[in-house]
């Protein structure tokens, strides 16, 4: 039972690391994941920019060409076809997760004060605790 308690914290320390560390880098996120999606799906307006799944689907136009031609390409062409719905679904995912991103200075604070978490706060918690036990303690004490 104890195994099981001390996984359980293990696993929510973690789970809270995970979460302050996207609380505190939502900016770098939402750069990074916008640059991923215009790399996929984007032209960026310059002269020498394509996204990549337009050169993908090139590409895979170009492979059909070679299969009508010679069949044992087939391989190729289905990798290539592959290759272009999972990197058209990853980049509706990274539009999906930027716009999902929303920067909240409260976020970060009110996380780290989390109750259990934050030794700072938790400590606080326990002494207001201890303090207001006191209080009761000397009432009960006089009654």
């Amino acid at each position: 039972m104890k195994l099981i308690r001390r996984n359980y914290g293990t696993a929510r320390k973690k789970n809270w690391s995970k979460k302050e560390k996207v609380l505190s880098s939502i900016e770098n996120l939402k750069m990074y994941s916008d640059e991923a999606y215009q790399t996929l799906q984007e032209d960026d307006g310059s002269v020498n920019s394509t996204p990549a799944i337009d050169k993908l689907s090139s590409a895979q136009r170009t492979m059909k060409k070679l299969v009508e031609l010679d069949p044992s390409l087939r391989e190729q062409l289905k990798c290539i076809e592959d290759a272009v719905l999972s990197l058209t679904e990853v980049a509706r995912d990274l539009r999906t997760y930027n716009a999902s991103l929303n920067y909240d200075e409260g976020s970060l604070e009110n996380h780290r004060n989390t109750a259990g978490v934050n030794p700072a706060f938790k400590e606080k918690i326990r002494a207001n605790n201890h303090g207001s036990a006191g209080i009761q303690q000397k009432d009960g004490g006089r009654a």
